[in-house]
């Protein structure tokens, strides 16, 4: 909370769900410009291997290209071999 506490309007989320090993982190690097041989920025983890990289939800904020903020939110990916029937139940 005191991250978004420092962001000013105006502000657009931007936030991704889905299966675990999808993309969703390298997609919304991809957004934020992390990625790139111009990439200055650090953004979501990703990994190569079948294990998720995101626990919760992490958050990102950049500033836009027309001002203003990007809030990025990177949410845990669903059905992880880790996770059991009592998971998040």
């Amino acid at each position: 909370i005191a991250l978004l506490e420092l962001v000013s309007a105006p502000v657009q989320v931007i936030a991704v769900a889905g299966l675990y090993r999808t993309g969703k982190s390298f997609f919304l690097n991809l957004l934020a410009g992390c990625i790139g041989p111009h990439a200055s920025k650090r953004g979501f983890g990703v990994g190569s291997t079948s294990e998720s990289c995101t626990r919760g939800i992490d958050v990102f904020i950049t500033e836009g290209k027309c001002g203003g903020h990007i809030v990025l939110l990177d949410t845990e990916g669903l059905a992880s071999m880790e996770q059991d029937e009592a998971y998040d139940a």
